[in-house]
């Protein structure tokens, strides 16, 4: 079973005592930090912005080819322009 509470997410482990069964938690597994749906598309976009740079990174290392880095670039650019599309439907300025 899992539950959230106060911004963690729990799995707990159910045992059976009698007629009732009890809870008890066994593992957290993540932690939510972004509260609300304007607060997710904010971190995606964040998140968005360090692939680049480190995409970048990874091109001037010679990690990857400059069409790969290209390529990839343009798919995380489509996804932030369309977070901030999002977000200023929802009156976001950024």
């Amino acid at each position: 079973m899992t539950r959230v509470s106060r911004g963690q997410l729990t799995e707990y482990s159910a045992s059976k005592t009698s007629d009732k069964v009890a809870l008890a938690p066994t593992e957290v597994i993540a932690e939510e930090k972004a509260v609300s749906y304007m607060d997710q598309l904010r971190a995606r976009v964040k998140e968005i912005e360090t692939q680049l740079h480190k995409l970048d990174a990874d091109m001037k290392a010679g990690k990857i080819s400059g069409d790969e880095c290209v390529e990839r670039r343009q798919k995380l650019k489509q996804m932030k322009d369309s977070l901030h599309e999002e977000l200023q439907r929802m009156g976001v300025t950024t």
